[in-house]
């Protein structure tokens, strides 16, 4: 069983015990990931996320 679950930015990337999280905060300037589901083997694509203006 494998859970992959996202909107929870602070936690980070975490991958173990079934559980895949996945948010690494693209919308506050980290990465965009995405994980591979259709392979026996672990496959992550990050990418930039966008650029944050600072606060005004």
């Amino acid at each position: 069983l494998k859970i992959v679950c996202g909107h929870w930015s602070t936690l980070g990337l975490m991958i173990g015990h079934g559980v895949h999280a996945i948010d690494t905060g693209a919308v506050w300037g980290g990465k965009l990931t995405a994980l591979q589901l259709d392979s026996e083997d672990l496959r992550l694509v990050q990418v930039p996320g966008r650029d944050v203006p600072p606060p005004a």
